[in-house]
């Protein structure tokens, strides 16, 4: 049995070496644009993306989500 814990989500990397243009994509409109936007702020931003993420069982992305929700700002029960 290996000795590394299970991954829950694709990592960038991962996304990088299947697809260089999506791994691209993602950093320049989503990373760099989208999510810093004045429109929202990250918090809200955040909640937002957990609810989408939790509303359509799309497991794959919530790690990385919950934990930018946390860093954010959004508290553990608020993402409950």
């Amino acid at each position: 049995m290996s000795s590394n814990p299970p991954r829950s989500a694709v990592t960038p990397e991962d996304v990088r070496i299947v697809s260089p243009a999506l791994a691209n994509y993602t950093q320049v409109s989503i990373n760099d644009d989208l999510w810093k936007r004045p429109e929202l702020s990250p918090r809200d931003r955040s909640i937002i993306a957990a609810a989408a993420l939790v509303a359509r069982n799309q497991t794959i992305g919530m790690l990385h989500y919950f934990n930018l929700a946390l860093d954010n700002g959004v508290t553990p029960s608020e993402l409950s």
